[in-house]
């Protein structure tokens, strides 16, 4: 069992979000989608077995959700959409990234 908090996507070089209760993993998925548009990489969203086995009320809060145009990707964005992403530009970019969260 995995006690090591972040270590999935410390791991996979990805920000990591883990919420402790239903209303901070709510609040949590805009943060990492957000997150995750502004700098298109992956983001893992880690629950824990008692989170993901009970239930709660939660707040709802309306976030403003702009709409965006759907087009295919650029020529220079077919690395990024590939399978076989440049590994040294996404381990740097996360590393970076990471330490700008707090998540080394």
């Amino acid at each position: 069992m995995n006690r090591i908090p972040g270590f999935y996507g410390k791991f996979a070089f990805i920000p990591c979000f883990e919420p402790s209760n239903q209303q901070e993993a709510y609040d949590m998925v805009f943060d990492a989608f957000e997150l995750s548009e502004k700098y298109k990489l992956p983001v893992l969203m880690r629950i824990t077995t008692r989170l993901a086995h009970s239930r709660a009320s939660v707040e709802q809060v309306k976030y403003p959700v702009p709409e965006k145009e759907l087009h295919l990707p650029a020529e220079s964005d077919t690395v990024r959409t590939s399978s076989c992403t440049g590994k040294k530009r996404s381990i740097k970019h996360c590393c970076l990234l990471m330490s700008q969260y707090g998540m080394t």
